[in-house]
């Protein structure tokens, strides 16, 4: 082999150089440096490394903010397959809203049932489709956080009307996109530093506007289009034409 491409995993280098491996190692972070060796651990194996990409210019900084120094480094934007349409597309419904993502604190599915309902009390009709489950891989046991937002969202209906907010457990990925592609806007009130935001640009690719917290990589993501937001303030950080 004449280059061996490493993705989230930099301990492997140093098991690759103990086997003898002397070919170029690309070192590609799809999450935080930090979350998987400290900054005295790597400086151990950092010469080792002939070039660390990471998936967001935010996560190349924040490595530099914490490492220090990194070998050769840069940014390769991940990249999603617009989906394909058959026969008749799903109808876009006007005034919906779609959150997709993991039922945890952190990704703002309870910001969005606040959002949804805050909407609605404007007198702007708003429907609400929260997709996810609260744990990876198959692990979706209910969690008070859960149960929390399924609270939630019966106040929110028994104010505005049945199904004005949803939850969906774990649906396939191309029921995912499906929903997408029948809601005018992606929304994601997250509050935790987001490495890229998949979710955000597979929304954008079936057609639905993102309207997402600045955090982390999301505005490396929504590039010319959509909205960032600080939640509760609600107030655009930046924005254009959409």
């Amino acid at each position: 082999l004449s280059v061996v491409h490493v993705h989230n995993r930099p301990r492997y280098v140093k098991s690759l150089r103990r086997m003898g491996y002397r070919g170029r190692i690309l070192l590609h972070m799809h999450n935080s440096l930090s979350s998987y060796v400290t900054p005295e651990e790597f400086a151990a194996f950092r010469d080792q490394i002939d070039e660390i990409v990471f998936c967001s210019e935010f996560l190349r900084q924040e490595a530099l903010s914490e490492f220090g120094s990194l070998p050769k480094s840069g940014v390769l934007h991940n990249g999603v397959s617009a989906p394909r349409t058959e026969d008749d597309p799903p109808r876009r419904t006007s005034g919906s809203l779609v959150f997709a993502g993991r039922l945890v604190q952190e990704k703002g599915a309870a910001e969005a049932i606040e959002i949804c309902t805050a909407l609605n009390a404007l007198g702007k009709p708003t429907r609400l489709t929260i997709l996810g489950g609260t744990g990876s891989g198959i692990s979706n046991d209910s969690t008070s956080y859960s149960r929390a937002l399924v609270e939630a969202a019966r106040v929110t209906n028994d104010r505005f009307g049945a199904s004005t907010v949803v939850i969906r457990g774990p649906v396939p990925h191309r029921a995912v996109l499906e929903e997408f592609a029948r809601s005018d806007v992606f929304l994601y009130p997250c509050s935790w530093q987001e490495p890229f935001g998949m979710v955000a640009l597979e929304a954008m690719s079936a057609g639905a506007i993102p309207v997402v917290s600045d955090r982390g990589g999301l505005a490396e993501v929504l590039g010319p289009t959509g909205y960032l937001i600080t939640w509760p303030k609600n107030e655009p950080t930046g924005n254009t034409d959409t």
